[in-house]
């Protein structure tokens, strides 16, 4: 693993650094990957492109379309209305 020394740090920062590695138990070490880890993340999502989203959207999005249950379905009131009459009433 490649290693990277910072010859002057800030005070001010090197306190803030060393705080949040405290807080979060973590070494020092491990709190500035992880924040270095956290803010290129941020960076990458930021320099998507506009329609790149669309290709690869996050989180639950990616499942959209996923299921196929057989048959259509919508969001037409009258038939989802009939098919909760059914349901309800023992008929098929």
């Amino acid at each position: 693993m490649p290693t990277l020394t910072i010859n002057e740090l800030p005070d001010a920062l090197h306190e803030r650094l060393k705080r949040a590695a405290r807080d979060n138990h973590r070494s020092l070490s491990t709190e500035v990957i992880v924040l270095l880890e956290q803010a290129l993340m941020r960076r990458t999502a930021d320099e998507r492109a506009p329609d790149e989203e669309e290709r690869a959207p996050d989180g639950v999005e990616r499942h959209f379309g996923v299921l196929d249950l057989g048959h259509p379905v919508g969001t037409d009131n009258v038939q989802i209305d009939e098919d909760l009459a059914k349901a309800y009433s023992g008929t098929s």
